[in-house]
């Protein structure tokens, strides 16, 4: 049974996800749709925001609240994954229930007013309590994407559940476009199958849902970039996005030669320079990829020179621009750099986020030197971050 926030529940029996006609999909949808106005005062807020964030990049005060907020709700995880340890390690005894995290997405809004959240783990679907928090980040308007190995939806009630949230962006791992690499990597026979039948049938019954792949780039997926991009497009999905691999998460210390021990780093670039080429030759395909390809092309260096390369990011602006919440409610700027800095418990965020230490890890993030190969820690210009507005709000993400 899910598990339901009594202070946070709708007063009306029809506001509750699921209730009424089953074409309604939930106190989402009523809410799905967005006026120039919404989109106009969102555009305002993140316009506004990214200034700040520039003067605070010099100031380290928190000036300004994040734009993007990744609740880790969990780390636990149904699957077996050859690249990650989380599986091994993770257990559910310290994490933030339920109703703390809605009460965190109030606390939020209220403070932020617009913010992109990521709602990852571990396997997401597996926390109790799941479906009420995501209903109520939809509820709260904001701009959602939750990350899924897709393996709990091939139970009716746990798809029918989220898509009653009226979550409107959903990305799944996927790594090729070939069944046996898949399934060989994440541990579990016949993933890869369920996955592809849960994204035909969301396009299929909800064709607006927007649906991304994360692809691993590794010594087996390296090669197909473009079959791969191609795939997708004709499962239906909207987006791609490529992630190099990176050290195992899980484990307990950071080993500098971890990638010498691993049967997946890439070794071989001649196939990965021709994946690359591919997909620079065809670019109906390039352009449903995530980030643009010259951020891909450097993933070459990080093959090369794994415990020296940094991507070519600018400015690191994370210790402006992001907050990260761990399952038991730490507060995080960059996960690489160990950056906690408080926790849920100890006040309002607000206060945390403007913190002395705060400060003090916003300056260790912008004099960082380690190797970092995370497409997610680049530096968009205005004109990029405008561009990708501009993209949700045609999706209809916002």
């Amino acid at each position: 049974m899910r598990e339901v926030n009594p202070v946070h529940s709708p007063a009306r029996p029809e506001d509750q996800p699921g209730a009424g006609n089953p074409a309604d999909h939930g106190r989402g949808s009523r809410r799905a749709g967005m006026t120039l106005i919404d989109a106009g005062r969102k555009a305002a807020v993140y316009g506004f925001r990214h200034l700040l964030h520039n003067v605070d990049y010099h100031l380290l005060r928190g000036l300004a609240a994040p734009d993007k907020v990744a609740m880790v709700l969990t780390h636990r995880c149904n699957c077996r994954c050859v690249m990650c340890d989380l599986w091994r390690t993770a257990d559910g005894d310290h994490e933030l229930p339920a109703e703390r995290w809605i009460a965190l997405l109030d606390e939020l809004h209220s403070w932020t007013g617009a913010f992109r959240l990521r709602l990852i783990g571990g396997e997401v679907l597996l926390k109790p309590g799941v479906y009420d928090i995501i209903g109520r980040a939809v509820h709260l308007g904001l701009t959602v994407n939750l990350v899924s190995n897709g393996l709990a939806l091939q139970s009716e009630s746990n798809y029918r559940n989220l898509m009653n949230t009226g979550l409107r962006s959903i990305t799944f791992s996927l790594d090729g476009q070939d069944a046996a690499i898949h399934d060989r990597h994440r541990g579990i026979p016949g993933l890869h199958n369920v996955v592809t039948e849960v994204i035909r049938r969301m396009k299929r019954e909800r064709p607006a849902m927007f649906v991304s792949l994360i692809c691993i780039l590794m010594r087996e997926t390296a090669p197909q970039l473009a079959e791969y991009t191609l795939w997708a497009e004709e499962l239906g999905v909207d987006r791609v996005l490529f992630q190099p691999l990176v050290e195992a998460p899980g484990r307990p210390e950071q080993r500098p030669g971890w990638h010498r021990q691993s049967d997946q780093f890439v070794r071989d670039l001649e196939p990965f320079d021709r994946s690359i080429a591919a997909l620079d030759r065809q670019r109906r395909l390039a352009a449903r990829m995530e980030l643009p390809l010259r951020p891909l092309r450097e993933m070459r260096e990080s093959f090369l020179r794994p415990e020296s390369f940094q991507i070519n990011r600018g400015r690191c602006m994370l210790g402006q621009t992001d907050l990260q919440i761990d399952p038991s409610g730490i507060l995080y700027m960059c996960d690489v750099q160990h950056t906690a800095f408080g926790h849920v418990d100890d006040g309002p965020v607000r206060q945390a986020w403007r913190s002395e230490r705060a400060r003090a890890v916003r300056r260790a993030i912008r004099e960082c030197r380690r190797p970092c190969s995370s497409l997610c820690h680049r530096s968009p210009g205005l004109w990029e971050k405008a561009s990708t507005f501009l993209r949700y709000a045609r999706a209809g993400r916002l």
